[in-house]
């Protein structure tokens, strides 16, 4: 499994709105938490998905909601709402195949 973390615009304080951290997540379902939004020793507070790019073979839920594959979905109404503030699972069809990035603000 791999989360890498591909960009990050992060403000002073770590939890300022607009931060932005996108991850890429391939090879295995993830269940995302505070430690994978922590860049120098501050916690990013993401609360919204931004955009997901479902870029796999396999389709992929991320926090609750589908994404097919070869899609790529940008929210035009400020972000879809996470259910937790820095929790997040993301689950494949098909785990070995999956591949999807992910962008988070707070």
């Amino acid at each position: 499994m791999a989360i890498v973390t591909t960009a990050k615009y992060i403000g002073g304080s770590g939890s300022t709105p607009g931060n932005r951290v996108v991850l890429n997540v391939s090879g295995a379902d993830a269940s995302l938490s505070a430690s994978d939004f922590t860049f120098g020793g501050k916690v990013t507070n993401v609360n919204k998905i931004e955009t997901v790019m479902n870029v796999g073979p396999s389709a992929v839920t991320v926090d609750g909601k589908i994404y097919e594959t070869g899609r790529w979905e940008l929210s035009q109404i400020g972000g879809v709402p996470l259910a937790a503030i820095n929790t997040c699972v993301v689950a494949f069809d098909d785990a070995a195949t999956g591949n999807v990035i992910i962008e988070f603000r707070s």
